[in-house]
């Protein structure tokens, strides 16, 4: 007996038909054909979908797999109840290769390197102008060394930045299983809009605290939470002239940031072992 989304070539004789993908927990399983499906770990509950399907479906409300899930014996264990959202969210654009756990860990100690020497460089370059202007002899050198110091400094500081929205993009990589309210493009990239990124970074920022912790809950992934109001708190004065960079730049985003990659490093570990 043939479901009805079963292909016939001619003479009847049928052909491989569609492809089918199923979600079991947080990892996507498939293409495989009808037959194959028991043998990948199908469940009657697991969110199934194929080529031609409007939305992801229980497996045992799809027609053509009705006899297929009733081959499963009784009393088959099925999977917890997951928050799977409607519509075909989880079609394959939202899965990407896996993201190595030792990334976050290396992006994060670069950053906070990075952002140490510029801290570093433009205390020293302070300095050297401080003692060109309490010096009578006006020695220039002292001058030039400042100026040059402080270039560096900010040169250093907008590379540890750059590295920061780098382990921003990761970090809302590793929890696209079609629940986060960001992609890492949009994430990332709105902040580059003016006016609108004093918005935005409450959600690609504070938010990416809310969106990993409940990634952590609902896959049970053993990982700490990150506390969510450090990064609030830093997106809060980061709002205000001045304090942007004395506290949130160097103090508040970078404190949040070792919490962001501890979990999502955790997360990224729970997936290779899938």
């Amino acid at each position: 007996m043939h479901g009805p989304n079963d292909h016939f070539q001619e003479g009847g004789v049928p052909s491989i038909g569609p492809m089918y993908y199923f979600m079991r927990g947080p990892q996507r399983i498939g293409p495989a054909p009808r037959d194959q499906l028991l043998a990948l770990g199908l469940t009657r509950d697991a969110p199934v979908w194929f080529e031609g399907a409007g939305d992801w479906m229980r497996a045992d409300q799809v027609p053509s797999l009705r006899d297929v899930i009733a081959r499963l014996p009784v009393g088959y264990p099925t999977l917890p109840e997951l928050s799977y959202p409607p519509g075909p969210s989880y079609s394959t654009r939202h899965f990407t290769p896996g993201i190595r756990p030792s990334t976050f860990h290396v992006l994060y100690y670069w950053y906070l390197g990075l952002l140490s020497s510029a801290v570093f460089i433009s205390l020293v370059g302070i300095a050297c102008l401080v003692i060109y202007n309490a010096s009578r002899t006006r020695n220039h050198a002292w001058e030039v060394a400042g100026g040059l110091s402080l270039l560096g400094g900010g040169g250093l500081l907008l590379a540890a930045q750059g590295l920061f929205l780098m382990l921003l993009y990761q970090c809302w990589s590793v929890i696209q299983d079609g629940s986060a309210q960001a992609t890492p493009g949009t994430a990332v990239g709105f902040l580059f809009i003016p006016v609108f990124h004093i918005y935005w970074m409450f959600v690609a920022i504070a938010g990416l605290a809310n969106d990993l912790n409940q990634y952590v809950r609902r896959y049970n992934i053993e990982s700490r939470f990150v506390p969510a109001g450090l990064p609030l708190a830093g997106c809060i004065v980061a709002v205000f002239p001045h304090l942007n960079l004395l506290i949130s730049l160097l103090v508040l985003w970078p404190l949040s940031m070792h919490f962001f990659r501890s979990t999502a490093a955790a997360i990224a570990e729970a997936q290779a072992q899938r």
